[in-house]
């Protein structure tokens, strides 16, 4: 079986689709993952140097901050203290006059700063970094402390705000304290006392917080709580006084849900596109990876403004045989390969205009996810020898179609195809395909307002069909209308109903309205079998389940099967 084409194809198109995401995964995803599992175990404390960038700004004057950050770096190399380079060139106005001083941060930090985070990580205590971009302009980093991380806590505290009187206010959350002391209920207290109107009526309590989300009075004393339950003694910060009660630690370490709560925040991170960008990189790298830019500036020199629109079409050209991109001897890409990737690939040219972009501009763009698919389609050949999980997982598609494959030639053709034996199977096992016992009738409904009119239209019907009671009283307006009825002895309405022919049920009104109905019963159907092709359905169904038993039962006859009880039991436990 494992030789048929169309079965080969089918699993290599599995593998194309598996093996990308498989790299991903495996290469970007679960190396970051992994990496900001190592990171948030400890919380670094650092200054910087800090030179803005602002939004939308010019080549010249992303160059001249460039050379200001060269500059102070170029210093600190040459001996000056890095607090008179904080005082001299940082734009950071608010720790400039602390020697720069952001105190401690931990991963993961927001979209835009993986460069600052991973320099910040791996910048030894005592040591400052080389210039550093994120987001919002350069740093240099001077690593001061590290220590284990806080990871995250669960608090609630009591509020006193600050008014006109400081003393009073003191005295309040004394008086709180006091209480606290002499076995007070926090609940109670928090209610009642605490000026947080969002946090009182839950007992204070608090989202879960990690470092550096509130002031660091706060934190300090939020994350010295050991002990679930136990309270600090009043504090004061910008909003007023405040006296914390722990509700639990959380480490995000020891969270089963670490993987979901950051896989699709590192997803949607600059980072996830970085370490991809590094991951192709290193895998062309390995590959001894050559490209012909060359050549693909001449084809770009040869197109002209179709190639913007749907109608595009690749021309012949000598060029055409010309190896544009080869990761190995025995892995080649010719200019004509990319110019069939171009003209397929209408949703990226699209994206350009002719009046905006340049030619270069859509050219480079197909050019980049051309290659960024070729270089996954050459990593998909090693999976299989990096990842021994990934071959038992192509292992277990493959056994997989070539099972399905077996089993429908064994038994789910055969059932549908083999008449003589569906007919067999019937014959022998006919009396489990039975028509239900039955009764035939018709329901009339009445339509009117008039209760006495319904009483004499049920009393005719119990002699008279629906045909002939809609003759009599549908003369001026439609009062009644009839319908044939088939009701199985199983349904739950059958209980409601005279089993005998002949044989009308009692009237009822429907939910008291002027609407009034009843059944007539005609006739009573005694159970019968089925004939084949009544039963065709059930019959082809169950005959696949017994050719599948036979079919197992054979198999085992012919390859004995040993189990080891011991390991069984092992797996079980």
């Amino acid at each position: 079986m494992d030789t048929i084409t169309s079965l080969q194809e089918e699993l290599e198109g599995y593998k194309r689709q598996l093996a990308s995401s498989y790299i991903m995964d495996k290469g970007v995803n679960d190396y970051l993952l992994n990496e900001l599992k190592e990171r948030i175990k400890k919380d670094v404390k650092f200054s910087h140097i800090f030179v803005a960038i602002p939004n939308g700004a010019d080549d010249s004057i992303v160059a001249a901050k460039k050379k200001t950050i060269d500059e102070a770096y170029e210093r600190l190399q040459a001996g000056a203290p890095f607090e008179n380079m904080v005082r001299f060139f940082s734009e950071d106005k608010l720790t400039s006059e602390a020697g720069g001083d952001m105190g401690f941060f931990t991963a993961m930090m927001p979209n835009g700063f993986y460069e600052f985070e991973s320099m910040l990580y791996n910048t030894p205590i005592g040591k400052y970094s080389k210039p550093v971009r994120s987001r919002i302009g350069w740093h240099i980093i001077k690593v001061t402390e590290e220590r284990p991380a806080r990871g995250e806590v669960e608090v609630a505290h009591i509020l006193i705000r600050k008014s006109t009187d400081p003393a009073g206010d003191k005295t309040k959350i004394e008086n709180i304290y006091s209480q606290l002391q002499n076995g007070g209920n926090w609940e109670n207290l928090a209610a009642t006392l605490s000026e947080d109107e969002q946090s009182s009526r839950g007992g204070g309590l608090l989202p879960v917080f990690g470092i550096n989300t509130y002031e660091r009075n706060f934190e300090d004393a939020a994350f010295a709580l050991k002990t679930p339950g136990s309270y600090s003694k009043p504090l004061e910060t910008r909003a007023g006084w405040h006296i914390l009660k722990l509700v639990r630690n959380h480490d995000p370490l020891d969270d089963d849900n670490f993987k979901k709560y950051y896989e699709q925040r590192i997803k949607n991170d600059d980072r996830y596109a970085k370490t991809k960008t590094s991951l192709l990189s290193n895998i062309r790298q390995a590959s001894n990876f050559k490209e012909d830019l060359a050549l693909l500036q001449k084809f770009g020199a040869g197109l002209d403004d179709e190639f913007y629109t749907f109608k595009w079409e690749p021309k012949s050209s000598d060029l055409m045989g010309n190896t544009l991109m080869a990761f190995d001897d025995n892995n080649k890409y010719t200019l004509s390969d990319f110019a069939t990737y171009a003209q397929k690939n209408t949703r990226i040219r699209l994206r350009y205009d002719k009046t905006v972009n340049s030619i270069e501009e859509p050219i480079n763009a197909l050019y980049e996810a051309f290659k960024e698919e070729k270089t996954i389609a050459f990593e998909q050949g090693n999976l299989e020898k990096k990842y021994p999980d990934f071959k038992s997982l192509m292992r277990e598609y493959e056994e997989g179609i070539l099972l399905f494959e077996v089993t429908k030639n064994a038994v789910w053709d055969r059932a549908n195809q083999d008449t003589v034996g569906l007919a067999n199977y019937f014959s022998k096992n006919r009396n489990k395909y039975m028509n239900e016992e039955r009764l035939l009738g018709e329901k009339i409904t009445i339509k009117t307002n008039d209760a006495a009119l319904a009483a004499k239209i049920y009393k005719d019907g119990k002699k008279k069909s629906g045909e002939k009671l809609a003759k009599k009283y549908n003369v001026d307006s439609e009062v009644l209308t009839y319908e044939p009825v088939e009701i199985l002895k199983s349904d739950k309405e059958s209980e409601k109903i005279p089993w005998k022919k002949k044989t009308i049920t009692p009237m009822e009104s429907i939910n008291g309205s002027d609407t009034y109905s009843f059944t007539r019963i005609e006739k009573i159907m005694p159970a019968s079998q089925k004939s084949l092709k009544d039963s065709r359905g059930y019959v082809v169904a169950d005959y696949q389940d017994q050719l599948e038993k036979d079919w197992v039962a054979a198999l085992k006859a012919k390859y004995k099967v040993q189990v080891n009880n011991d390991i069984l039991q092992k797996i079980v436990k």
